[in-house]
């Protein structure tokens, strides 16, 4: 995607016209949003600095935010010592197709093209 149309839709999150972005690490570096409220990592950053970097999207200027970070079963020690280096406290949910929890955990979206 161009530059020109990615900062198109990044202003489209900033106008509150959608509220969904979906970015790389390389796209999310830099970005700076208000009010972001719920990051979702769908795959777990192998570095502690990372997560703590995507994770802080949320929280700023003194609001709160949700993390939600998936991972699979085989991967979870990698996840819980990535906490713990990272000093964040989790709770845990155990997903499944059609678990009940997971809306819970998220709000109905907009969704754009993406960043």
């Amino acid at each position: 995607m161009n530059q020109s149309r990615r900062q198109r839709n990044l202003q489209k999150l900033t106008d509150g016209r959608v509220n969904v972005l979906v970015a790389t690490d390389v796209a999310a570096r830099g970005i700076h949003v208000n009010d972001i409220d719920l990051v979702i990592h769908a795959g777990q950053p192998e570095e502690h600095k990372t997560y703590i970097h995507r994770s802080g999207r949320t929280g700023r200027a003194g609001s709160t935010g949700t993390v939600v970070t998936l991972t699979t079963k085989g991967r979870e020690n990698q996840l819980n010592a990535l906490l713990n280096r990272a000093g964040v406290g989790a709770d845990r949910f155990v997903a499944h197709d059609g678990a009940k929890n997971l809306p819970t955990l998220t709000k109905p979206l907009q969704v754009s093209e993406g960043v």
